[in-house]
């Protein structure tokens, strides 16, 4: 009898033997591992924001929508903007093939190919901090022609805090090369039309509506004229007032072509000084009105026609 009760202690064996811990612990690990952590949901989603972004910069048509935007925004203003090609890359330079672009006062402005740099986070502020070069520059409006081969701008313009936001700050232009086929005739200068430019460099000053030229020089092909004073901006621009003085020196070759000016001029200087002509009126009608000593004569404010130029 003793026989079989071993045989039923040998077949009571633990639980614990029959279902190892180790069996439990391996399915744990398994579930464990198929599983994502918390860092890995956070580095696929951040590259799914990357990959978007990707998208938008490389593959999207930022072009038509920067078109689309310049549209709706003038479509009511009276501007005209339109260009053949613009590359616009989030950082490094940005271009525009073919610009142009018309103003509600007629004026158009066209260029070959634009390079610029744009402060884009100062830009959404209202804000302007651009550096600008363009090639084959060309500004045209009732009166005035101006054809450049090369122009540079340097713009800092800051939207001020006032009731009545405007941009104030500096605006520096160069201009290199070129010609002028059209300019409005100015009194004593007379017709200058088809005058070359050597260069022109203007140093600006905006303060709300005004103007103020701290420095510009035109060097052209008949003369080396300095342009001193203001200009008040009308809402239409041929109708800005003008505050000025023009200071021309003239080539050798337009002194023999333009006797009377020279002569005028001469009058006009005092004590060794340059000859300045005061400019008042307006863009499209600039005056002059001065008081000099004509040879022969009682002191006028009349001065005499300059001859035609054929």
């Amino acid at each position: 009898m003793a026989e079989p009760e071993k045989e039923l202690e040998q077949v009571e064996e633990p639980v614990d033997e029959l279902f190892p811990k180790e069996d439990f612990i391996e399915d744990d690990s398994d579930h464990y591992d198929n599983s994502l952590s918390y860092k890995q949901i956070t580095m696929l989603f951040l590259g799914g924001i990357l990959g978007l972004f990707l998208f938008v910069v490389l593959l999207f048509p930022i072009e038509e929508i920067i078109r689309f935007f310049i549209t709706k925004n003038t479509q009511n203003s009276g501007f005209i903007i339109d260009f053949k090609k613009l590359n616009f890359p989030i950082l490094g330079t940005k271009s525009v093939d073919s610009l142009y672009m018309v103003t509600k006062d007629n004026i158009e402005i066209k260029s070959e190919e634009i390079q610029f740099d744009v402060d884009i986070p100062e830009l959404y502020k209202g804000n302007i901090l651009t550096q600008m070069e363009a090639l084959s520059f060309v500004l045209e409006t009732d009166d005035l022609l101006l054809n450049a081969k090369s122009l540079k701008t340097d713009i800092n313009l800051i939207l001020s805090e006032r009731e009545n936001p405007v941009l104030n700050g500096g605006l520096t232009i160069s201009i290199v090369g070129g010609k002028i086929p059209k300019i409005p005739s100015f009194p004593i200068l007379g017709d200058l039309s088809g005058t070359s430019i050597k260069s022109i460099n203007l140093n600006m000053k905006k303060n709300g509506n005004r103007i103020s030229f701290e420095k510009a020089i035109f060097d052209l092909s008949i003369a080396k004229i300095t342009l001193k004073g203001r200009m008040d901006i009308s809402p239409i621009f041929k109708a800005s007032r003008l505050d000025m003085e023009i200071c021309p020196k003239l080539s050798k070759e337009f002194i023999i072509e333009r006797q009377d000016l020279s002569d005028t001029l001469s009058l006009l200087a005092k004590d060794g000084k340059e000859a300045c002509i005061p400019l008042q009126g307006t863009l499209s009608d600039p005056q002059i009105n001065i008081n000099i000593n004509l040879p022969g004569k009682e002191e006028s404010n009349v001065l005499p026609d300059p001859p035609k130029i054929p």
